[in-house]
């Protein structure tokens, strides 16, 4: 109120007008640099849950193990049953029908040589399991 009957209204609106501008701008920086620093840490806390996780050479053994076993298993139904794919193909989620096909040490030796083309690649990503396994090894899809 001083500075308005000193040198009048003009001024004293000016002077408000700017204090109270510099007032909301000051806390907007402050307010911009927690939600900075808040986001850096998530991103970070992100990143080392997702290291610790990949880490985990358990969870990676039987992961990988799953994999093999569910790409077996879909192989093995595509030979039994050629028609099998084609049945498959008009349903959108697809999952095995019968029980997953355990692992024996002869289908490991036989497992080995199978070679999986992009067109198996292409079946294999239609199915729910397959694509959550390699989310679960971090392998993109």
């Amino acid at each position: 109120l001083l500075v308005s009957e000193n040198y009048g209204w003009g001024y004293g609106l000016i002077f408000c007008t700017t204090t109270i501008v510099m007032t909301f701008g000051l806390f907007n920086v402050i307010a911009a640099i927690f939600v900075e620093n808040t986001l850096a840490a998530a991103k970070c806390n992100t990143v080392l849950h997702k290291r610790q996780r990949l880490l985990d050479t358990q969870m990676f053994a039987e992961k990988a193990a799953d994999l093999v076993q569910f790409v077996w298993s879909v192989h093995l139904h595509r030979v039994d049953d050629p028609s099998w794919e084609g049945a498959r193909a008009t349903s959108t989620d697809r999952y095995l029908d019968e029980r997953v096909q355990e692992m024996t040490p002869e289908n490991i030796d036989e497992a080995s040589g199978l070679h999986i083309t992009p067109e198996f690649f292409t079946f294999l990503r239609t199915f729910r399991e397959f694509k959550r396994l390699l989310e679960d090894l971090d392998i993109a899809d």
